[in-house]
């Protein structure tokens, strides 16, 4: 028995965000609260179309939602939300934008405060603002998960929250806004792509369904990404990394993530590596350590990836890595051996581990670690 869920209508292709004014009318929303980063979105225009598609209506505009935004940032835009009272809200801009507004749309409506939701990892009360998600980059899938990542750094770690009804209502995934990315988030954004995808795959919470959409979404990577990374890039790239993204997030949206999303949040909190690129320096490793696991599947990822064997496609993720210019080893980002057990303290998280196909262990992890030092 399995289930899968996915009530996020998506809609894909340069100038579907002029649907906006009929989720509008359809959510009965004369006023629209919109969030948005710093100067990627004037760089990509997205807010130019958002503002156009909702001609009419009443909009407030919240910007400067900074990446790997804290939990206390929160309680900005959820006193907006509560004194304008919009009948939906939107996010525009990167994950952590659409993370953000995610959040606020569902902790708003509750009435609870941000800290306490984040810090018990639930709501007591399902959101009820509508909330339509606009991404300009590609990799994260926020924009159809129903996950919101916040970063405590108090405590140095990142805290995710999930609930169904944080399901964005609409998506609207115009690959067009991601040719403004800076290539260092391009790279990035690729890293977190295909650790989504193969971590929903060889996921214990697989189904059949997201295992289909997990293999495509690695199938699509591997045929595109060099292309992705040109200035510009190759025409068509960005359209069909965003589809692959879409796919990754299609399946994790209803498999979670594994060992190295939980090991890389320590090292995007207390070291700054952006959050893609501190997934993916362990997943080769990991891959080769879950080739134990005897479904056939680390087989398959093989396969597709273009390898006869879990140890070529450990050196192939390395060199994917490479080649988008990203550092391969944790001493090159200033992390020391004694850093070891931080990250083990604040990335070993008992729930994502037992995702892992493969038992892991508290010492497996830092074995992993020591040997990408």
């Amino acid at each position: 028995m399995f289930s899968y869920e996915m009530p996020s209508k998506i809609v894909f292709g340069k100038g579907s965000v002029n649907g906006l004014g009929a989720a509008a009318d359809a959510f009965s929303a004369d006023k629209v609260l919109v969030f948005s980063g710093g100067a990627s979105a004037e760089a990509s225009g997205v807010l130019q179309e958002v503002e156009r598609a909702l001609v009419g209506r009443k909009i407030r505009v919240f910007r400067g939602i900074r990446p790997d935004p804290e939990i206390s940032s929160l309680d900005a835009g959820l006193k907006l939300c509560r004194e304008f009272a919009p009948g939906m809200v939107v996010s525009a801009g990167g994950g952590s934008v659409i993370d953000y507004g995610k959040a606020v749309a569902a902790i708003s409506s509750s009435g609870e405060d941000a800290g306490d939701v984040f810090r018990k990892k639930r709501l007591d009360r399902p959101g009820t603002i509508p909330f339509v998600a606009i991404p300009t980059t590609f990799g994260t899938s926020s924009e159809i998960t129903p996950y919101a990542v916040m970063t405590d750094k108090a405590s140095g770690i990142k805290i995710t929250l999930a609930d169904g009804s944080m399901f964005p209502a609409r998506a609207y995934i115009d690959p067009s806004f991601t040719l403004s990315m800076p290539n260092p988030l391009v790279a990035a954004s690729c890293c977190d792509l295909l650790s989504h995808a193969v971590e929903a795959y060889w996921n214990r919470n697989a189904t059949p369904v997201t295992d289909c959409l997990a293999i495509e979404a690695v199938k699509r990577f591997m045929s595109c990404y060099e292309d992705v990374c040109g200035t510009p890039p190759v025409p068509g790239a960005r359209e069909r990394i965003c589809v692959a993204g879409m796919f990754a997030g299609m399946a994790f949206s209803n498999t979670r993530t594994t060992a190295s999303h939980s090991i890389s949040y320590p090292l995007t909190v207390g070291f700054g590596i952006p959050h893609g690129v501190a997934c993916m320096l362990t997943l080769g490793e990991m891959l080769l350590f879950n080739s134990k696991e005897g479904s056939g599947k680390i087989r398959v990822l093989c396969n597709v990836m273009g390898c006869p064997g879990p140890e070529e496609a450990r050196e192939k993720i390395t060199r994917i890595m490479t080649g988008l210019g990203v550092k391969t080893r944790l001493s090159e980002y200033g992390i020391t051996l004694g850093d070891i057990e931080y990250v083990l303290d604040r990335g070993f998280t008992p729930e994502r581990m037992l995702n892992n196909p493969v038992h892991v262990s508290r010492d497996d992890l830092r074995s992993i670690l020591e040997r990408i030092f």
